[in-house]
C-alpha cells in the first residue's frame, strides 16, 4: 500500500514538473511573437 501511494506521487510530480516546463516554454514562445510581431 505503501509503495503504491509513493508511486502516485511519484507520477503526479513527474506530471506537475512537465507541465511546469511546458506552461514556460509556452510563455517565452508567446512573449517572442509578440515581440516579432511588434518589431515588424
Amino acid at each position: 500500500m505503501t509503495w503504491l501511494a509513493l508511486k502516485i506521487l511519484g507520477y503526479l510530480l513527474a506530471a506537475f514538473l512537465i507541465g511546469t516546463v511546458a506552461g514556460w516554454m509556452l510563455t517565452k514562445l508567446a512573449d517572442r511573437d509578440r515581440l516579432h510581431t511588434r518589431l515588424a
